[in-house]
């Protein structure tokens, strides 16, 4: 049986480990923009995460695709990222 994608898997593979915590999230610095206080955040009991300046939020899947720099929709670049940083 398949392990469920989670977003605390994805930010781990994509962006090593967490530099923090803020109450039940875990924070790091978004790729995608200048990000000098962590402010991407991982729920992991919720498995959703969110990144208040650039204003995105969503599942582990939408997560993987914001990394990865592709719409969600594109699942074959979507799968490529996971699969490349060990989780496809």
């Amino acid at each position: 049986m398949k392990t469920p994608l989670t977003c605390e898997a994805v930010a781990r593979a994509g962006l090593g480990e967490s530099l923090g915590h803020a109450a039940a999230e875990l924070l790091w610095r978004c790729p995608n923009h200048q990000d000098e206080h962590p402010s991407l955040s991982v729920n992991p009991k919720n498995n959703v995460w969110m990144c208040g300046p650039c204003g995105v939020s969503g599942t582990a899947w939408s997560l993987a695709a914001f990394l990865a720099g592709c719409d969600p929709g594109d699942k074959a670049a979507v799968k490529a990222w996971l699969r490349d940083h060990g989780l496809g």
